[in-house]
């Protein structure tokens, strides 16, 4: 007999059980599994027994609907099912349910402000979750989100590894990936992760033979891996990949020995921060970088070449951090100073970038144009390309979409035989840009196409803050597809790893695709309260909308319909709170609105 003083436990990853009593029947295990899906909707009988005996009578489905539901109530309680001839509804006051907890726990994962936080919720997920989702269990709506479920971990496995992988916890990151591979054992992404990881930890020969096994097998399936994995693959087994990689005490003294430099012989500082090998650090550590290299600029003057190279590098971090103004001056200097015909486009390039920020069309050409005639008078071919398609993204910002698009196929076509890394990184900030313009364009199937290889190109040139601009846009645009909730956990990742970079620019573009994704779920007071707040925060950081946001904004409000924006919405002026919410009101919608 069920204890009303005490919440009645279920849980439905491994076999479906409750601490209530017993629950023999499997339809009695789907129909609380349905309820719990959408807890405290409702349910039409008809879509229920539709989803539990697709193939049934009428008759028939009456009568096991009624006994399903009388084991069902007898195991959670007599109130927790309310109910009509025509609907059903979980109330889930009373109840633990292993599934609310592992949501919440992703959500929680989502939103944490460090890694720690996020590691504590990502590993109690894989606790809670450990188990295969109603295991044993088959049908369409069954089987879905099993599927769901199985890339919810993997996806938390992969998380949980780029953490230790940046706090140079190899062996762990190692594990997690291989945790990975039993149970997808073609997982190319897994694959990119482990033939990084074994060039630090020197077992790249063991891994590269057991991808030779692995790639056999698939091909043997008539499938293959990408190119793309391929060549890293072949990379990794040269022992080019990562050849500077220090382990943790080595790293340590190098710190040590730095922080002397920079008090007792900056000139020697000047030498090992503007190294090639210091720049992949600027891009990892962009706030550390810019501290170091602003105290190196402060305490030396002139301008030498390995200072030069240290502004050049200073106005990478201050670029990525969006420190605009900081960046133009930066810039300006290179330019006025340097006679590098590299150091001077790389220059250009970002100075073309922070006035593009801001709007100032004009220099934002000038100083592109600039980049591509210095890529063309050093005769390099992928920087001239990278260069065209800086501005190419001028272009489909001021609304010249087809235009864009048709530069956009022909770079690519340049820049695919290339293997070295900024053609990767090129390659993956072109698909994301034309995923953008498909997008507005309405061929959201190419946009999603385009943006999803944007992904896969990030992973393979080992760049995951693109993710933060790349998930949000193919999240929403799952939603818009009909992948509701897939689509909202997608948002929320994006969201998530805004937050924690402290990416202003990235979140403010998350949110507007959020918002868009909101409105299709039906919550448009929602979606017109953040535009609102978005282009409050856009203002505060003088970075308006250009004409293609423009036309961005108008289609969400289109999708929002007649709703006006909500009042309690307005008042989060957090970016946190704001950020949030978002996560979990997309979630809700997503619940309400699908099985799963």
């Amino acid at each position: 007999m069920v204890r009303m003083d005490a919440p009645v436990r279920v849980w439905l990853f491994g076999t479906p059980r409750t601490s209530g009593a017993s629950m023999p029947l499997v339809s009695a295990q789907r129909l609380v599994a349905l309820l719990c899906e959408r807890p405290g909707a409702e349910w039409g009988r008809a879509e229920l027994a539709q989803l539990l005996w697709p193939d049934a009578s009428e008759e028939a489905i009456r009568s096991r609907l009624r006994t399903a539901l009388v084991q069902a109530r007898s195991v959670l309680g007599a109130n927790a099912i309310a109910g009509d001839k025509q609907s059903l509804c979980l109330d889930p006051s009373g109840l633990e349910v292993d599934v609310w907890e592992a949501k919440a726990l992703i959500r929680r994962a989502n939103i944490a402000d460090d890694p720690g936080k996020e590691e504590a919720a990502l590993r109690q997920l894989l606790a809670v979750a450990c188990r295969p989702y109603l295991a044993g269990q088959s049908g369409d709506w069954i089987e879905g989100a099993q599927r769901r479920w199985r890339q919810r971990t993997t996806d938390a496995r992969f998380r949980l590894a780029e953490i230790a992988e940046a706090e140079e916890r190899w062996g762990v990151a190692a594990e997690l990936v291989e945790e990975i591979l039993e149970d997808s054992p073609y997982d190319e992404r897994a694959w990119l992760a482990l033939l990084r990881l074994s060039s630090r930890r020197g077992t790249h020969v063991e891994v590269c033979a057991r991808m030779d096994l692995a790639s056999q097998k698939l091909r043997g399936m008539g499938a293959r891996f990408s190119p793309g994995t391929l060549s890293l693959a072949d990379s990794v087994r040269s022992g080019k990949l990562y050849p500077t990689s220090l382990p943790p005490l080595q790293g340590d003294m190098a710190s040590r020995t730095l922080s002397r430099m920079l008090s007792d012989g900056p000139e020697d500082a000047l030498l090992f921060l503007g190294s090639d090998a210091f720049r992949t650090e600027v891009y990892r550590e962009p706030v550390v970088a810019a501290d170091l290299l602003e105290r190196t600029l402060a305490t030396t003057l002139g301008h030498s070449e390995s200072r030069l190279r240290c502004t050049l590098l200073a106005l990478v971090a201050h670029s990525v951090l969006q420190n605009h103004g900081r960046a133009r001056e930066l810039a300006t200097e290179v330019l006025e100073h340097d006679r590098n015909l590299a150091r001077r486009r790389g220059a250009a390039t970002m100075l073309a970038f922070a006035h593009f920020q801001v709007r100032e069309w004009d220099l934002a050409y000038r100083y592109g144009e600039m980049a591509v005639d210095l890529a063309a008078q050093m005769k390099d071919q992928t920087g001239l390309h990278l260069a065209r398609a800086q501005v190419t993204a001028f272009d489909w910002h001021q609304g010249r979409y087809e235009q864009a698009l048709a530069s956009y196929t022909a770079i690519q076509a340049e820049l695919e035989p290339v293997a070295e890394q900024r053609a990767r990184l090129g390659r993956a900030v072109i698909a994301m840009n034309a995923g953008y313009v498909h997008a507005i364009l309405g061929d959201l199937d190419r946009a999603r196409d385009s943006i999803e290889a944007s992904i896969h190109l990030a992973a393979l040139a080992d760049h995951p803050s693109l993710l933060a601009l790349a998930l949000p846009a193919l999240g929403a645009l799952e939603v818009l597809l009909g992948g509701k909730e897939t689509g909202a956990e997608m948002l929320a990742r994006g969201l998530g790893i805004a937050l924690r970079q402290k990416d202003e620019r990235s979140l403010q573009i998350g949110l507007e695709w959020a918002a868009w994704a909101l409105a299709a779920l039906g919550d448009g007071a929602s979606a017109q309260a953040t535009m609102v707040l978005v282009g409050d925060m856009r203002a505060q950081s003088s970075h308006a909308r250009s004409p293609f946001e423009l036309r961005f904004a108008e289609i969400v409000s289109s999708a929002a319909g007649a709703a006006e924006p909500d009042p309690t919405w307005l008042l989060l002026r957090s970016r946190r709170r704001l950020a949030s919410a978002m996560i979990d009101r997309l979630a809700e919608a997503a619940e309400n609105r699908s099985v799963g």
